[in-house]
């Protein structure tokens, strides 16, 4: 006859040195994937800052590429001759009436072009000197060159220089969206010649009737004139010599 026994079963669980070695293998798994996972976000993140980047690199090259094919729109070949001879002063382009953003902002031979390139002439960026261009261009959705200026009389006068536009012109010079606005470059341009001159009052006379003033009296100025085209007292290239 046979006799069997049963095996000794331990009921004391795991040692401690067991436990110790799970725990330690487990953070080892925790860490692996914690890795993982924070390349995965960061190469998430990089790549969504240059979608980012190159979207709004498009967009600025698509900008500029619009801006460079409108240059020269409605403006007179050779460019207009700036204010300058005696009792002239330098005219200036890429500023406001707080600050120049660009360097040596003073127009070439005082004289203003379609298109004025400015090599290294930017803001310093990583300690490169960036490239600049200005640009000038007609804006096409006014139409203040549909009929000829109604009343130049007060023109002559340095000091207010002064005009009326026609009350024909469609849209109204009063617009609120395309009318004249202090602050505006505007181009006048005759049998003489062309000027250039910045908007500074506008004087609502009637319904259809307003003066444009250009001139530098203190009761005529509601901004003044951080370009400088408004030198009523130079020898050549002002609004007043043609």
């Amino acid at each position: 006859m046979w006799q069997t026994r049963d095996k000794y079963r331990s009921n004391r669980g795991f040692s401690l040195i067991e436990l110790l070695i799970a725990t330690v293998s487990s953070l080892v798994v925790l860490s692996g994937a914690f890795v993982l996972t924070n390349q995965a976000v960061r190469l998430s993140d990089m790549v969504t800052q240059r979608s980012d980047m190159q979207q709004n690199a498009r967009v600025a090259m698509n900008v500029m590429a619009r801006d460079l094919s409108l240059a020269g729109t409605g403006f007179p070949r050779g460019g207009i001759q700036l204010p300058t001879g005696t009792d002239s002063d330098d005219s200036f382009f890429a500023c406001d009436l707080e600050n120049c953003y660009v360097t040596n902002h003073v127009f070439t031979n005082e004289r203003l072009f379609a298109i004025t390139p400015g090599d290294g002439k930017g803001p310093n960026i990583n300690g490169v000197d960036t490239d600049v261009v200005t640009l000038v261009y007609k804006d096409t959705s006014s139409n203040f060159d549909q009929y000829v200026l109604a009343n130049i009389s007060d023109f002559i006068t340095a000091q207010t220089s002064s005009f009326e536009l026609d009350s024909r012109t469609t849209p109204a010079q009063f617009d609120a969206v395309v009318g004249v606005k202090v602050g505006d470059v505007l181009v006048m341009c005759n049998v003489n010649g062309c000027a250039v001159g910045t908007v500074t009052h506008f004087l609502k006379v009637t319904t259809t009737q307003g003066y444009v003033y250009m001139g530098q009296d203190a009761s005529y100025i509601d901004i003044q004139d951080p370009l400088q085209f408004n030198q009523p007292d130079a020898a050549i290239g002002n609004k007043l010599a043609i």
